[in-house]
């Protein structure tokens, strides 16, 4: 399982500059922005789709079926069911994101998917994937998938997905998928009252729309939660364009 903070420091949204259907193991395509798209065709010779995001949604030769169906019977064999092997290889492909190494992790994650199409972590973790590449749109893709399919609130994934939406927001100038961010932001808060990364993120929604005094509102709060869990890059741009109307946090001299 991914940390209560999957979206890595170096990429998450702090202030952008001026960012329900299941699926088979073929996909299905859906009409809204995001969804999954099915390609239907074989990749281009010379690409190696274990490395794309659900295998670049290409069709698979039957030598590239063949070995699916090896690796399955393998996992039938060493795993107590198909969901157990599924989490093993999502937890390989968070360990392998966390080490940096994104080409392994998007290969895990694909296995986790072949595996149970219906895993939020195998969505969740390409997600993270393409937002670390500096991929928003797609990663919101993959991340909504997530949530979807996801039989519980997912309070950590939300936030998340919220994060990529204001980045969205702000690269496609984007009034819609602020709305989208709030959304999840609110019911995270409402399901999890203390968690700090979600008011972090609707300070930076504020920020985005230049309400100063409700992102100071929403800094408190989650300062007040768990001080350190707060976000100095956060911090430091709400500092930069209005002073803490508490007196709190005050720029370095």
């Amino acid at each position: 399982m991914p940390s209560s903070n999957a979206l890595s420091s170096a990429s998450q949204a702090t202030v952008p500059s001026a960012p329900k259907s299941k699926q088979s193991n073929t996909g299905t395509s859906t009409s809204e922005s995001y969804d999954v798209v099915v390609v239907n065709k074989l990749a281009p010779a010379g690409v190696d789709i274990n490395y794309l995001p659900l295998f670049g949604e290409y069709l698979k030769t039957e030598n590239q079926q063949l070995e699916d169906q090896m690796f399955i019977s393998d996992c039938d064999k060493n795993f107590k069911n198909r969901i157990e092997a599924s989490d093993f290889f999502a937890k390989m492909g968070w360990e392998y994101l966390a080490e940096g190494n994104k080409n392994l992790a998007i290969h895990r994650f694909n296995l986790a998917w072949l595996l149970d199409n219906e895993n939020p972590d195998a969505f969740w973790g390409l997600g993270v994937v393409e937002y670390q590449s500096g991929s928003a749109q797609k990663a919101a893709k993959w991340m909504k998938r997530g949530i979807e399919i996801n039989d519980q609130p997912n309070v950590s994934l939300m936030v998340d997905l919220a994060t990529v939406y204001i980045s969205c927001s702000v690269e496609k100038s984007s009034p819609e998928d602020l709305i989208k961010a709030y959304e999840l932001l609110y019911k995270a808060v409402a399901i999890q009252p203390e968690y700090t990364n979600a008011y972090m993120q609707l300070t930076v929604a504020n920020i985005v729309e230049n309400k100063l005094d409700e992102a100071w509102e929403n800094f408190h709060k989650g300062y007040n939660h768990a001080p350190e869990e707060v976000s100095l890059d956060i911090l430091t741009e709400l500092l930069s364009r209005k002073a803490d109307p508490k007196g709190i946090f005050r720029k370095p001299e």
